[in-house]
């Protein structure tokens, strides 16, 4: 039976692992999009949107949703007291 010490460091090594796998899934998400968005501004959601539905030929709700999801995290990424 492992002691109270091994069973911490075995939650922490999966936490860690867990945890690494997220944040690599997320960086990829991230670069997919951002490789279909343009570097200007310009253009609207829709635009947007069906840019990404072409590239990787899927629905416009999904790319609309993807969409939605980069957006959210890259607006909430600089607020520190909710990271």
């Amino acid at each position: 039976m492992p002691n109270q010490q091994q069973e911490i460091d075995m939650y922490r090594d999966l936490f860690e692992g867990n945890w690494k796998q997220y944040g690599g899934k997320a960086e990829e998400q991230r670069r997919h999009l951002a490789n279909v968005l343009p570097r200007e501004p310009a253009g609207t959601r829709d635009q947007h949107a069906g840019r990404i539905q072409e590239r990787y030929k899927i629905s416009n709700q999904e790319a609309a949703r993807q969409l939605d999801d980069f957006l959210d995290h890259s607006r909430n990424w600089w607020d520190f007291p909710n990271r």
